[in-house]
């Protein structure tokens, strides 16, 4: 065990320099010691960089990795090395000037931050000439920026050599600001005036003067012109002529050309709504912009059905007046009932059809049934595409044949030749050492037989590469020898490998943290002495620091070793970030009122990556607050675990609830794919029930009810977008098994599954499909039949389920018709109760709704949305019956916010019963699944 001196004190005399030590036989170190004229806040830490031994000889290799782990870190100016007498080796740290402040002083002129930004210079980093220089010019082009152009900027260095700290000092003197002497024009103005290009600025004569303003007028006036219909308008790079350093002339160069209008036969609504019109906002004329414009109005029609509409834009060109009138002539809606192939004799047709956009007309798939010519261009390459990687080179696809029968329906067929088939004869590996043919070879996309293709090659060869980074091996060189028969029917291939070196890791250098615990950080990286080396590894290794939440920079490199050697130091260089965080906000639904919430957060207590937090949340209906405490790490498993304790005072419709107990929750994240195992101990209290119902539920049911129980989850989401998803599926299952422990006496099994399915319905739309079922199975034989279903001659399974575990619906994230828990079957789960004009929630064992959205773009962030909802809610899950469902559809408006969508919704219930509202009006944020 290494057991060197670490020596700060002041400089001692120092004999040679270890490079200039000669002598045939290498001495024995004795000692290891290391010298700073720096303050070194980790000592330890040094030794661990050192890799020279006490008790070995004196490796010249060893001194030099030492020299470059102490350079690489950063910590000192100059790291030298030296022999000293009886054969102890000393490292010497010559520390850097650091700046210990920057001041400011002088007529700022500007905000202070405005100036601090341009600052480069630091506290607490290396005085560097160079970065003082920076900052002095950054100083002066900030201020001539903004125009003070006769502004003076000075700068001072005081140093103090006995504590190597620097306070550097900028005085400045902004003078006075410049303004606009004049703006002028300069280039071809067609119709327009200087005084209409004036109006479009936002500099003035006679106002101050900064580049920044000129910069940004130049792209306000070009843009201005866009807008105005000058679709070839261009604003060249103003010209600025200083007057001396109180005025600027400025002259714009501006070309504004032709006058652009789009004019349209028939309804321009719909093209517009849909942008499909050609020069809208911004958007430039060029050659192209017809040919574009023409395919993207086709385009759209034939994805809704309209395969044979008719496209024409006309140009005209009449002094200085350029105008493009847009016809669209939809025709007869038609759909695609059959895709056939011809001349296919090695892929199947249904191969075939996989890898189409185009598809025939099928029942319950949006978007199918429709030919569009531009997506059958990119089929015809795709199936081309196809057919070369399985060998066929040469085959041709193609043209495509559109028949219009007599029914209205389209019919595609696509002839095929196939060609001549490329297949491998020979495959061979050449080089390998460190793996056996038999190791490389499965997998690759290449086989003895197989087709050949080039891609399939250049996919061969770098997985064999990535294979031997992965083993550390990361100057393997590999390439491909070709050997063709004569009839190019055939290729004999040979894989040559150049192995070359390993990398294998042998110390692993942490520093840069300040809080953080080494021992932690070295369970996350889960590095050990002879890991193989590899960029994957390390960009891993990066991540999962990152994914602490603590560290806001992370570097992970490996040192250059010497020559012939595997061993590799690896640097780690981490920055902490901010600890501390504190949330707020306020918002406001139809449900619960206007709502309120406030979070504190700390990372990383006791060093060791743990984060507690507060979250206080409150509404009209609900309060809640929460105290959570998060382990990154199970020991040395990434397995976080949270344990968090609770208050939760929740209305219900005819009862208000507060739960408060612990809760211990386990998750693991693979992907988009999250297993999470939750264990919850609760008190659950009853009370407030509505007028009329406290005298018929007895005092049993409002008793302090504690529950134990453990949930198994996984959720499985696959959207493009967790706020405002457009595209892909998500789903989610759920188990609750409640059991005995301590007071808790509950027993039942709670089920519940909930998934939804986003798909495209054109550019502009997306059609959304969800559905959740539950049921809970009470499990103790001596449950105790709650007294209000003994006195109303009730016999359902809700009765042996406490009414705070079962089932409620209705509402904005369920069933949209019905107010919150107000959906149900009377007489079951809500029952009469005297003096109450509607039915109270009595709540169920057995779930199920299904719920459509069609969400539609109308214009910018605003949409719409047409939905509809079925489900109940039943006493028994085993009574869940399609037949006593309820029905509600309902429209709404939505804006895409960056918090999520903001809805307003009405809902109407299709099977109304008397006494039931007609409609209900919902606001909320988010999507209601």
């Amino acid at each position: 065990m290494r057991r060197p001196l670490v020596t700060w004190a002041a400089w001692l005399a120092l004999p040679a320099l270890l490079p200039g030590v000669s002598g045939a036989a290498e001495p024995i170190v004795q000692r290891v010691e290391v010298r700073s004229d720096i303050e070194i806040e980790r000592p330890d830490e040094i030794l661990d960089w050192i890799v020279v031994e006490p008790g070995q000889p004196l490796d010249r290799q060893a001194v030099a990795r030492s020299l470059r782990n102490l350079r690489a870190t950063g910590i000192a100016g100059q790291v030298e090395a030296y022999r000293l007498s009886g054969d102890v080796v000393a490292f010497v740290l010559r520390g850097r000037t650091l700046v210990e402040s920057v001041e400011l002083e002088g007529e700022l002129g500007l905000k202070p931050w405005q100036v601090r930004e341009a600052v480069t210079v630091r506290d607490g980093l290396p005085l560097l000439a160079d970065g003082v220089f920076r900052t002095f010019q950054q100083l002066r082009d900030l201020y001539e920026l903004h125009g003070y152009l006769g502004a003076s900027v000075r700068v001072a260095v005081e140093e103090d050599e006995a504590r190597l700290r620097a306070t550097v000092t900028f005085t400045i003197d902004c003078g006075d600001r410049a303004t606009f002497g004049s703006i002028e024009f300069d280039g071809g103005l067609g119709a327009l005036g200087p005084e209409a290009l004036l109006g479009a600025l936002h500099s003035k004569v006679g106002g101050s003067y900064s580049r920044t303003a000129v910069r940004e007028d130049q792209e306000r006036l070009e843009t201005w012109l866009l807008r105005q219909g000058y679709r070839q308008a261009t604003v060249g790079v103003p010209i600025e002529d200083p007057q001396g350093v109180e005025r600027v002339r400025v002259t714009f160069p501006v070309e504004v050309g032709e006058h652009f209008t789009v004019e349209v036969a028939g309804d321009r609504g719909p093209l517009e709504r849909r942008d499909l019109l050609p020069l809208q906002g911004t958007e430039r004329y060029d050659s192209a912009t017809v040919f574009e414009t023409e395919r993207r109005i086709r385009s759209d029609f034939q994805q809704r059905g309209y395969y044979d509409v008719a496209v024409e834009i006309a140009e005209e060109n009449e002094e200085g007046e350029h105008t493009l009138r847009v016809s669209a002539q939809p025709g007869p809606k038609r759909s695609l009932e059959s895709v056939s192939f011809s001349g296919n004799e090695a892929l199947e047709d249904g191969r075939l059809r996989s890898v189409m956009q185009n598809t025939v007309r099928a029942r319950f798939t949006p978007g199918s049934g429709v030919l569009v010519d531009l997506w059958l261009e990119e089929d015809l390459a795709i199936l081309q595409g196809a057919y070369a990687l399985e060998g066929f080179l040469k085959a041709q696809v193609g043209p495509a044949k559109v028949e219009q029968r007599q029914d209205g329906s389209l019919a595609l067929s696509i002839p095929i030749v196939e060609g001549p088939r490329t297949t491998i004869g020979d495959l061979t590996l050449r080089g390998a050492r460190q793996f056996a043919a038999e190791d490389l070879l499965p997998g690759l996309p290449l086989v003895a037989g197989g087709p050949y293709h080039p891609r399939r090659l250049e996919e061969a060869l770098a997985l064999v590469r990535a294979r031997y980074a992965d083993a550390g091996f990361n100057q393997t060189q590999v390439a491909a020898h070709s050997e063709w028969a004569e009839d190019a029917g055939a290729v004999d291939l040979r894989i040559d490998i150049l192995e070359g070196p390993q990398s294998l890791s042998e110390r692993i250098v942490v520093h840069g943290q300040r809080k953080t615990r080494q021992s932690y950080i070295r369970d996350i990286l889960d590095l050990e002495p002879g890991t193989p080396l590899s960029p994957r590894l390390l960009r891993a290794t990066q991540r999962r620091l990152y994914s602490q939440g603590i560290f806001s920079n992370v570097d992970v490199r490996v040192i250059p070793g010497t020559p012939f050697s595997a061993g590799r130091d690896v640097i780690v260089e981490l920055e902490e970030g901010r600890n501390r965080r504190v949330t707020y906000g306020f918002g406001y639904d139809s449900e619960d009122g206007v709502r309120g919430l406030f979070g504190y957060s700390h990372r990383n207590l006791l060093g060791v990556g743990l984060s507690a937090q507060v979250d206080l949340r409150a509404s009209e209906r609900d309060r809640q607050a929460r105290f959570l405490v998060q382990q990154p790490l199970v020991g040395q498993w990434d397995l976080p675990v949270t344990y968090s304790l609770f208050a939760v005072d929740e209305g219900q419709e005819s009862f208000r609830s507060r739960r408060t107990g612990t809760q211990i929750d386990v998750d693991r994240i693979n992907g988009r794919t999250r297993w999470g195992l939750l264990y919850t101990y609760k008190l659950v209290q009853l009370d407030e029930p509505e007028p009329g119902l406290e005298e018929l539920l007895i005092d049993r049911r409002f008793q302090e009810v504690t529950v134990s129980s453990l949930e198994p989850s996984l959720s499985v989401d696959r959207r493009d977008d967790a706020l405002d998803p457009q595209r892909g599926w998500n789903a989610t299952l759920v188990t609750e098994f409640a059991f005995p422990f301590i007071n808790a006496e509950e027993e039942f099994v709670k089920i519940f599954g909930q998934g939804s399915w986003l798909v495209g319905a054109g550019s502009r739309a997306v059609l959304v499909l969800s559905g959740r079922v539950g049921g809970i199975e009470p499990l103790s034989e001596a449950a105790e039949v709650d007294p209000v279903c003994q006195e109303n001659g009730l016999d359902f399974a809700s009765c042996d389920v406490k009414i705070s575990e079962r089932f409620f619906a209705g509402g904005r994230t369920t069933h949209r018709a019905y107010r919150r828990d107000r959906l149900g079957i009377p007489g079951e789960t809500l029952l009469e109760v005297d003096g109450q004009d509607q039915p109270v929630a009595f709540g169920g064992t057995g779930l199920l709704i299904a719920n459509m959205d069609f969400r539609f773009d109308i214009v910018g962030a605003l949409g719409g949305t047409v939905f509809a909802d079925a489900g109940n809610l039943w006493p028994d899950w085993r009574d869940i019956e399609p037949s006593s469902l309820k029905y509600g559809a309902g429209v709404g408006l939505r804006y895409a916010s960056p918090l999520g969508p903001i809805r307003l919704e009405i809902g109407w219930k299709l099977d109304r019963l008397p006494g039931e509202d007609p409609y209900v009006v919902l606001f909320s944020v988010g999507n209601p699944f």
